[in-house]
């Protein structure tokens, strides 16, 4: 693992860290949003292992979630909605900047976590793109 992908694997965890404890609250707010919640909680959390897994394998300390995050905003669906595309988009922007550095394995797991990815925003109402984090 090159010291650049390290970086952004060091990110890509506090990132993940953030997304389940946020997608965790929501399903406890909301009765409407908690089968999404729940199942995405599920999928970063097997995310969030891949990438500790990764991070040990290279001799590097995986960073430990912080003991909260940010939830004042989370007061209806549609704060609700538009903080979980955010946190989505930083993981988005996370893949696309490993592609030019990664080997061809994590080039081929970045595209794939891309389209996961931009599925998922969708689910959580963000528009359909057909790049995500391409503007």
């Amino acid at each position: 693992m090159t010291p650049k992908e390290k970086d952004l694997r060091l990110t890509q965890l506090r990132r993940e860290h953030e997304i389940i404890w946020t997608f965790e609250t929501i399903g406890a707010r909301s009765k409407t949003l908690r089968k999404l919640a729940e199942n995405s909680a599920a999928t970063h959390r097997a995310s969030r292992d891949r990438i500790r897994a990764l991070l040990i394998d290279a001799d590097q300390e995986p960073p430990t979630p912080d003991p909260g995050y940010e939830s004042r905003a989370l007061v209806d669906t549609e704060a609700m909605q538009l903080r979980a595309q955010e946190l989505l988009a930083q993981l988005i922007q996370v893949q696309l900047e490993l592609i030019p550095v990664g080997t061809h394995t994590v080039r081929a797991q970045a595209i794939e976590a891309l389209s996961e990815l931009a599925i998922s925003s969708v689910a959580w109402g963000a528009p359909a793109q057909a790049f995500p984090g391409l503007d």
